[in-house]
């Protein structure tokens, strides 16, 4: 299974969970902290070219699908749900 199709599974999670802001914060920090800036020294800086590229890319995809899977297995899921009828409670 692709690092991505892990990544897509745990975002949908993180949604569904209410935790949205969490995951942009982890997508920023394995794409725009780590996958950009190592693509760029790989790909540019010692010339591996577009291959460079993506190996950054990917090792950025590799953060953040092993982060967020360990996230969402140590998530206290009573304490979620919890406050999941929480908001539905609230908004009616």
């Amino acid at each position: 299974m692709g690092k991505d199709a892990i990544n897509a599974g745990v975002q949908g999670i993180f949604r569904g969970s209410g935790r949205q802001t969490l995951a942009a914060y982890y997508n920023f920090v394995a794409f725009y902290l780590i996958g950009i800036p190592v693509g760029y020294i790989i790909g540019i800086k010692l010339r591996y070219g577009v291959e460079g590229l993506w190996i950054g890319m990917t090792l950025g995809l590799y953060v953040i699908a092993i982060g967020c899977t360990i996230i969402v297995f140590r998530s206290d899921w009573k304490k979620l749900a919890s406050d999941a009828t929480s908001r539905l409670t609230t908004k009616s």
